[in-house]
């Protein structure tokens, strides 16, 4: 512990300030939590949370920046830190135990992308149906190269470039020294981004407004080609985002790249089963079970896997309450979906009867399902498309 006499920072002249010394191990495990996602856990965000396990409230992210550094002062900080990383690092361990490893035709294709576009600093957009492994893959790029990627939502309301400048300038910490130099905020990313190899990962890049692209593709690139640096972007969205980048001058939309990721059953029938075993534990996978499942994650009007993985969990609950043996309920599960589209798709009158397949739900059970009956009634199960 050190005495420090304060002569300003809104203290009056001679005031006696002890900073106490960080725990270096508190301050290394800190470092890789922020590392495994820094536009989430910026130093703003980390001040919020920490004290919420202290009298405090709040801490600033300056305060979080200096004991970062290596000091702090006051009494309750470290042990909230503590508390706070306890917590975290379990939701994580069991966000990574839930989470399926088992490589796929898309995962290894993103993966692929993420180390090319890092290794050459190009720009490239890869768009997909949602639910097919998109963030999955980023999620585990991101882990294996801890530090390296500066990942960004867009959304509605934080689609401009001055909302990715403020989202990068969080992430690498406003109070860094790159930002006591003198310039504007963005040439001081770009000093930054000319130091440190980072890559920039942006999720739904499809809400993004041109004045982002402009900052992005124009401005920072520019000036980072001109010293000799590539600027490494990953997009991820939607399809439809692809018209809008059509849209944007030559010069920015010739410098993205685009993949589509397409399907093409690339979820076979033995990876489907190993995926379904994983979230439905002890559950044993029949192969009716695998049959829904391959339809499913491989069906475009589903969100694929996530659709599957959903499934799984929801059937794993009803075998557990005794609702029904595994393939029973999860045949149900499947039914109950292919009338919930048909609702969406042409209302209940199309999804109680079919003239073109030739097949109606039981009146009394399923037709009581489509007008509200309750979720997960057991006299529902076993109820199926019976001949006209």
């Amino acid at each position: 512990m050190a005495e420090i006499t304060a002569t300003g920072g809104g203290k009056a002249s001679g005031t006696t300030v002890e900073y106490k010394t960080s725990d270096p191990k508190l301050v290394d495990r800190m470092r890789k939590l922020i590392a495994s996602n820094p536009a989430h856990w910026t130093q703003r965000e980390i001040g919020a949370q920490v004290g919420s396990f202290s009298e405090k409230g709040n801490y600033s992210g300056s305060y979080v920046n200096t004991w970062l550094h290596g000091r702090w002062t006051g009494n309750e900080f470290e042990p909230a830190v503590v508390k706070f990383l306890d917590l975290v690092n379990e939701d994580l361990r069991a966000a990574h135990a839930a989470e399926f490893l088992v490589d796929n035709t898309v995962t290894t294709e993103v993966r692929y992308r993420l180390e090319r576009a890092l290794k050459l600093g190009i720009t490239t957009a890869l768009t997909g149906d949602p639910g097919i492994g998109k963030t999955t893959s980023l999620g585990r790029f991101m882990r294996d190269k801890a530090g390296l990627v500066f990942r960004i939502q867009a959304s509605p309301r934080r689609n401009k470039a001055a909302d990715i400048e403020r989202t990068l300038i969080d992430i690498i910490g406003e109070q860094d020294d790159i930002f006591k130099t003198a310039g504007n905020r963005s040439d001081c990313i770009v000093r930054y981004l000319i130091r440190f190899q980072r890559m920039i990962v942006i999720e739904d890049f499809d809400l993004l407004h041109r004045s982002a692209y402009e900052f992005l593709l124009r401005d920072m690139w520019n000036q980072l080609y001109d010293r000799g640096r590539g600027l490494p972007i990953v997009m991820f969205g939607n399809v439809e985002g692809i018209a809008k980048l059509r849209k944007l001058p030559r010069q920015i939309s010739g410098r993205i790249q685009h993949l589509h990721l397409k399907i093409d059953k690339a979820f076979t029938p033995k990876f489907v089963q190993r995926f379904m075993q994983h979230h439905l534990d002890d559950v044993e996978v029949t192969p009716e079970m695998v049959k829904i499942g391959h339809e499913l994650a491989n069906d475009s009007a589903h969100a694929h896997l996530r659709t599957l993985k959903d499934f799984c969990i929801e059937a794993r609950e009803m075998v557990d309450k005794d609702e029904g043996d595994a393939t029973e309920v999860f045949q149900y599960l499947y039914d109950e979906s292919l009338n919930t589209r048909a609702i969406v798709e042409g209302g209940i009158g199309k999804a109680v009867s079919s003239q073109e397949t030739g097949v109606r739900r039981q009146l009394g059970t399923g037709s009581q399902r489509l007008i509200g009956a309750p979720r997960r009634d057991p006299a529902l199960i076993g109820a199926r498309l019976q001949p006209a």
